[in-house]
């Protein structure tokens, strides 16, 4: 149909509006709209307004994939897109060029084009750039078919000339557009952020008040970018940062006040421009929900998507990731809609939409407070316990603590035991062995056995000079094996290089029972030890009644580097473990 492009946005209507003609132009804001095809074999195709900021989303939604995003080939199957390639309205290297320049979703290396892919925002903004191609046709396109036989030939109608005149103006807006752009960008041609906002009418108008900050910002983040550079505008960015700059303010032909008297000049008056009532953001806060619904509600009293889109805390949670895009719409749909509609909420819907999202976020908090109590609880029985294994006077791992101590480490242990975020009871006792893998140190212990030996072993209770050091469990897992070495070590006379280790070996195991004390299914570290081992001494552990304390343990508390453990007969045996880093 010969249409030229890159010029001046116009908008487009299916072939079942025009016979024989598959787009039809007209010289105001780009839009494609709502139609359906009738000579397309596959079914109706949607074509969908670009300055319909809703319908845009739920287009989208029906065709991106689970995660919220859309790949280039799922871009070109869009029905409407698709059409388009087909009859060659857009060239395939159009459709590249204007996928380059789009934001894509952060998740994605920049050199992996294969796999990259785009959110609703940057479906939108290429939706509206291949929007943008088109430009207004020949006049003699959308002029009459015939005239009457009586009209001179050369003759026009009024209808024509007005378009003919409207043509004119349009292009010639346009190539003051492209003047005032090679005034100011740079010597790549490209304009960034302050060098527009210096650009004289953008700065007077700022200067009057008729251009908010805000609103220049806006356009600015709107407007599509330069590809390459993601900061600067080329020509086309700028043609479509002043179509948006034109979308807020409207033109009232017959004066301020709208009456035809004797104080109007005539009919070529130059129109009044008066500025489009831009809605603001609405600042929720800590307002109730039916004064926030009251704010954000049109005339109609109800709210959609284009509503919501000012309410400025659901925007900062949707910007800042803390609510996804599709758990939103998730949560909209499931919310009952106003009689009469299918995509709008009446107040109460509003409140039960308001509700369902500060419940999230109840939850939320509540989690983070309860995990901040227990890493606070964690934190306390670590510094008890280290404060009593640093007193050189005393043996360490509470073989020498006051009773005091002692019922100050109880409450702490109990309170992690008892924490909600605690991993016995989040994974329901579904522990791996391999979790345990590693070497642990013993912190703790209140077993009266270990107490009276003072050790686990007690081999060098009887030795003069000789005191407790410290004992490591070591655990191995394999896919063929499970061993367990307690390495326990002593202190003879002063200074590191005096001292020696026992070392106990064996196996172990991870097993489901029930406890005795409370009848509720429980997690026992069973291990059976075969060899006792020190100097030149190497028995078999079956004799050593000694290590009886360690062998059949209860699992209470398990994170990725404390773990707390209780005796299987006795429940007032606490064993406090943390995995050991040299």
């Amino acid at each position: 149909m010969g249409t030229s492009r890159r010029s001046v946005p116009v908008s487009f209507t299916g072939k079942d509006t025009i016979a024989n003609d598959r787009w039809s132009c007209q010289s105001t804001r780009s839009l494609i709209q709502m139609s359906s095809s009738e000579s397309n074999i596959g079914g109706e195709i949607e074509y969908v307004k670009a300055d319909d900021g809703e319908a845009l989303q739920a287009l989208f939604a029906k065709q991106c994939d689970s995660n919220g995003l859309m790949t280039k080939e799922k871009l070109r199957a869009v029905p409407a897109i698709a059409d388009l390639l087909d009859v060659g309205d857009i060239l395939s290297e159009e459709l590249d060029d204007i996928w380059d320049a789009a934001p894509k979703f952060p998740d994605i290396e920049a050199d992996a084009k294969m796999d990259e892919r785009i959110d609703v925002d940057g479906f939108v903004q290429i939706y509206r750039d291949i929007d943008d191609l088109f430009e207004q046709g020949e006049a003699a396109e959308t002029a009459p078919a015939a005239t009457s036989p009586s009209s001179k030939e050369g003759s026009s109608t009024g209808d024509d000339k007005e378009a003919s005149k409207e043509v004119g103006n349009i292009e010639d807006d346009e190539d003051e557009l492209e003047n005032a752009f090679a005034n100011i960008c740079d010597s790549s041609k490209l304009v960034s952020r302050e060098a527009l906002r210096e650009w004289e009418e953008i700065r007077q108008l700022l200067e009057e008040g008729m251009l908010g900050e805000d609103e220049f910002d806006e356009m600015w983040k709107g407007a599509p970018k330069s590809p390459g550079s993601p900061e600067q505008l080329d020509v086309d960015g700028f043609l479509s940062f002043n179509v948006a700059l034109d979308e807020l303010f409207v033109f009232d032909e017959e004066g301020e006040d709208g009456l035809e008297g004797e104080n109007n000049i005539g009919d070529d008056d130059v129109p009044v421009v008066q500025k489009k009532e831009v809605l603001g953001m609405v600042v929720g806060d800590d307002l109730p929900p039916g004064v926030i619904f009251a704010d954000l509600a049109g005339g109609d009293l109800m709210v959609g998507m284009k509503e919501l889109a000012r309410w400025k805390e659901l925007q900062g949670m949707l910007l800042d990731g803390e609510l996804q895009p599709t758990e939103f719409q998730s949560i909209f749909d499931g919310i009952k809609k106003a009689p009469g509609t299918t995509n709008k909420l009446d107040e109460d819907g509003f409140i039960a939409l308001y509700e369902a999202l500060d419940a999230l976020f109840e939850e939320f908090d509540e989690e983070e407070e309860l995990e901040a109590e227990r890493k606070k609880n964690k934190q306390y029985l670590v510094s008890l316990l280290s404060a009593i294994n640093s007193d050189e006077d005393r043996l360490p791992i509470g073989l020498e603590t006051t009773d005091t101590e002692n019922e100050e480490v109880v409450k702490a242990v109990v309170a992690l035991e008892t924490a909600p975020t605690n991993k016995i009871i989040t994974s329901r006792g579904t522990i791996k062995a391999e979790e345990l893998a590693g070497t642990w140190e013993l912190l703790y212990q209140s077993s009266s056995s270990m107490v009276f030996n003072q050790g686990l072993t007690g081999v060098g209770k009887n030795l003069p000079r000789t005191k407790f050091s410290r004992l490591l469990q070591k655990l191995e897992k394999t896919k063929y094996s499970s061993d367990v070495d307690f390495i326990e070590t002593w202190d003879v006379g002063i200074g590191e290089d005096n001292s020696f280790d026992v070392t106990v070996t064996g196996d172990w195991e991870l097993r489901d029972s029930i406890s005795l004390f409370t009848g509720e299914p429980s997690l026992v570290l069973k291990v059976v030890a075969e060899r006792v081992k020190y100097g030149v001494t190497d028995q078999q552990a079956e004799y050593w009644k000694s290590l009886g304390p360690m062998l059949s343990l209860d699992m209470t508390y398990l994170d990725d580097d404390l773990r707390i453990m209780r005796g299987n007969t006795s429940k007032s045996s606490i064993f406090v473990l943390r995995r050991f880093t040299e």
